[in-house]
């Protein structure tokens, strides 16, 4: 029976729309096309009604999911995003559906294309063996808990500002042997739950509390916490208002401003939240007493530090013109929105109810790490006056991952310090 070209048009066109939704599930992987070479795998399944899930994966340092906030397949276009950390792709599926060719978008655009893997060349995610739940620590949120397994004393590991807990996949291996190793996935990163930047979600309170219901959850025993970069606030506001759920904390190049207050050379971001805040103060103030109160102290405190702040970043800014400018790596990890509310939820604390385990990485003897010596030392005396029985060490030629560039002393320090832990 004749058919008419018209309906030839329609099941044509019917077919086309069909197949390429196909076409499109699967794993798809490639590598950015600028000086990174930064490879990433893609995942795209069916979610209900003909919709599409995906989930993109970095293969640098910290593989770990981050989920598609939209994604869309239409004559035969990829779209997808990431909105938390302004990630954008557009892509054009091949004819014969085995490559995707397209730009990805996060500042500056860089060539994508995506090819199927074969049996051969297909991408390990994550090598390192381990165990992965979700604990709920408050309502419709939950944070990724990773378990490297071991024996021993339990011992949970906190990245620092952007990371996942599998930036410590190989480091935590090596603690198995005496220690029951757990690594936990900050809010708002990686497969955990990104509650909205504001409302108090990111608090560093907020934030600390979450590990003490992680340790609830598992009901763990007093165990160590060890805390990288900007972990150093979740460790130190357990340490200050909850000291009797840890055995100990160690941080791991944590043991800064952020962590540690020292009133005497202060800490430029915890000094400009609390000049803001006492300026809202000054705006609200009820009564001439209470005017005068916020005016002196915002005179004789806060304006001074803030002016000794300047004046440090200042000598730090012109040592830092006369260096080469480093060529900026690309970083899928963090999220702007949320990071800046990390750090603005900070607070200033200086004493820690606990046996501490502080490890700065001292940088080498070069002119232009002169500054960086400088602030190390001022700040690991500090921490020691106000808290004269903690174990603090500066490992030599370190770098701010200092649990890899230190890997050998960094363990050894961990060993000895908790086998004198009661």
């Amino acid at each position: 029976m004749f058919k008419s070209p018209h309906w030839v048009l329609v099941i044509v066109a019917v077919f086309s729309a069909a197949l390429p939704a196909q076409e499109i599930t699967g794993n798809w992987q490639g590598a950015l096309q600028n000086s990174s070479g930064l490879r990433v795998v893609l995942q795209i399944s069916k979610a209900d009604c003909n919709a599409l899930n995906g989930t993109l994966y970095t293969l640098g340092d910290d593989p770990h999911p981050m989920a598609l906030t939209t994604i869309t397949f239409l004559n035969r276009s990829l779209h997808f995003s990431i909105e938390s950390l302004g990630v954008k792709y557009e892509g054009q599926i091949s004819g014969d559906g085995s490559y995707i060719h397209g730009t990805f978008t996060r500042g500056e655009p860089a060539a994508l294309d995506f090819n199927r893997p074969t049996p051969d060349n297909t991408w390990t995610l994550d090598p390192t063996p381990h165990n992965i739940q979700f604990v709920e620590v408050e309502k419709g949120v939950k944070l990724e808990v990773v378990d490297w397994g071991g024996t021993g004393r339990p011992l949970i590991l906190l990245a620092g500002l952007g990371n996942t807990a599998h930036i410590f996949d190989p480091f935590a291996l090596k603690l198995t042997h005496s220690y029951h190793v757990y690594g936990v996935t900050r809010r708002g990163f990686g497969a955990s739950s990104a509650p909205v930047p504001w409302n108090r979600n990111y608090t560093v309170q907020r934030l600390g509390d979450d590990v003490l219901a992680v340790i609830d959850a598992l009901k763990l025993d007093r165990p160590t916490l060890a805390g990288h970069s900007i972990a150093g606030q979740e460790l130190s506001y357990i340490g200050s208002y909850h000291p009797e759920m840890a055995a100990g904390l160690i941080y791991l190049e944590a043991a800064y401003g952020y962590a540690f207050y020292d009133p005497i050379h202060g800490e430029f971001p915890n000094d400009v939240f609390h000049l803001e805040r006492n300026f809202l103060w000054l705006a609200s103030a009820q009564g001439a007493a209470e005017q005068k109160a916020v005016e002196l102290k915002l005179l004789n405190e806060d304006l001074p530090r803030i002016q000794r702040d300047i004046e440090r970043e200042l000598k730090y800014s012109q040592k830092l013109e006369a260096l080469p400018p480093a060529s900026p790596m690309p970083d899928l990890t963090q999220a702007p929105e949320i990071s800046r509310a990390i750090s603005e939820g900070l607070q200033n604390f200086s004493v820690i109810h606990c046996p501490l385990l502080v490890l700065f990485a001292k940088p080498g003897n070069s002119e232009s790490d002169a500054h960086d010596r400088e602030e190390i030392a001022e700040q690991a005396g500090a921490v020691q006056a106000a808290n004269p029985s903690a174990r603090i060490k500066l490992p030599a030629n370190g770098r701010l991952d200092i649990f890899r560039s230190n890997e050998a002393e960094v363990l050894s320090e961990i060993d000895a310090f908790i086998l004198n832990l009661h």
